[in-house]
């Protein structure tokens, strides 16, 4: 069985959703909320947040933030927000997570396959 490329060997499923914020973060916010997310059941965030220093890809794992400057129009990727975060994790537990991270930095989050909830009419 081959493993395409970046598949986790934790030979579970992983579960998957996305954070956004609309609020200015500072890094200590974010370093903070990443700090705090649990090891064990959150493999990996990846994205980008707006810092005052400009915007940051950020990847982090097992428990280490790595920012790495984006160069070019972060607009594309970030619309009018502050940040957008995948995080990746423990199928059941990943979503309690997820929102608690997200509250720390004042965001919100989307869930996946569950948009039958709440639908927006406009």
């Amino acid at each position: 069985i081959s493993l395409e490329p970046g598949a986790d060997t934790h030979g579970t499923e992983i579960e998957a959703c996305t954070c956004y914020a609309l609020n200015p973060i500072t890094r200590a916010t974010l370093d903070n909320a990443l700090s705090a997310l649990s090891k064990e059941s959150v493999y990996r965030v990846k994205g980008f947040v707006r810092l005052d220093d400009g915007v940051h890809i950020l990847n982090w794992a097992f428990g280490r933030p790595d920012y790495t400057l984006f160069v070019g129009d972060a607009t594309t990727k970030l619309g009018n927000k502050t940040a957008l975060f995948t995080l990746m994790g423990e199928p059941g537990v990943l979503v309690r997570r997820a929102s608690r991270f997200s509250q720390a930095i004042g965001g919100e989050i989307t869930l996946p396959r569950e948009h039958g909830r709440h639908s927006h009419h406009h």
